[in-house]
């Protein structure tokens, strides 16, 4: 499973630079090098205009400006994301509306926090 990501661009968009950098030790973990790290949306659309990702992981509630579901929807309208991009919506909400909301836009899966390496692995390794 340490090698899961080795192929693969991840970008991590949240608001708190702690869970960014737990995000990404734990992809890195699973193998992933090519590792963007964004505290918002506009930040990590700056990011998806200069590269093609394999995985983004998006926090729901980004504080100020886009939250986790606009941002998803952008990307659809703008047709930025890859064919087999995988978008995973990562957050503390665990309110059926919200959860349906970010449904309709089409996330790859729904992460509540916390969680930890293990069964982000293994719902990589499942999409």
């Amino acid at each position: 499973m340490y090698d899961l990501l080795s192929k693969y661009k991840v970008l991590i968009i949240d608001d708190f630079a702690q869970f960014r950098a737990t995000m990404k030790a734990m992809v890195h973990k699973l193998g992933a090098r090519k590792i963007d790290l964004a505290g918002d949306a506009a930040e990590g659309m700056k990011y998806c205009l200069k590269t093609d990702y394999d995985i983004i992981l998006c926090d729901y509630n980004m504080g100020q400006g886009q939250d986790g579901q606009q941002f998803l929807e952008e990307l659809h309208q703008r047709s930025i994301l890859l064919k087999g991009c995988l978008f995973l919506m990562v957050t503390a909400e665990t309110t059926s509306a919200q959860v349906m909301g970010a449904i309709d836009y089409r996330p790859d899966a729904y992460l509540t926090k916390p969680f930890t390496s293990e069964l982000l692995g293994q719902r990589l390794k499942r999409l």
